[in-house]
Order: structure tokens, then C-alpha cells, then sequence
């Protein structure tokens, strides 16, 4: 799963840049249609439990998937 580019996001708003090139590339960086949005491992955390694996916590999603959702009920 392909991260975000930070970067990225203050360049298309200070150049009002149309959303059909934001969705364009959201759609070139998450082949799959998901990119991951913060990372955090949890290890340390899991290993209280008694847990002996790795863990690592994600969050994910397409924010473009996220404002079709938004346009119908942004409550």
C-alpha cells in the first residue's frame, strides 16, 4: 500500500488545481485504490498483552473515494 504524498496536497490547493487532477492522481499513486494516510507501530503496545508479534497500526483510505461520500451526506 502505496503511502500519500504529503507534499503533494499544499500544491494542489494553492493552485486551486481542478479536482479531476487530484482524482487523477490519486488514482496514479493507489493502484489498488487505497493509500496510506499515518502510520504508527504498535509493538511496544501490544506487547503488554503478552502479544510476541510485530504490529504496526494504519490508517488508510482514498480521499477522493471519501468526498464522493462527503458530496451526499457530509454529516
Amino acid at each position: 500500500m502505496p503511502q500519500i504524498d504529503p507534499s503533494a496536497i499544499p500544491d494542489f490547493v494553492e493552485r486551486r488545481a481542478p479536482w479531476d487532477e487530484v482524482v487523477a492522481a490519486a488514482a496514479k499513486a493507489a493502484p489498488h485504490g487505497f493509500l496510506i494516510y499515518w502510520s504508527a507501530a504498535a509493538t511496544g503496545l501490544m506487547a503488554l498483552a503478552g502479544d510476541r508479534g510485530t504490529c504496526v497500526s494504519y490508517l488508510m483510505g482514498n480521499h477522493t473515494i471519501a468526498e464522493r461520500m462527503y458530496r451526499h451526506d457530509p454529516g
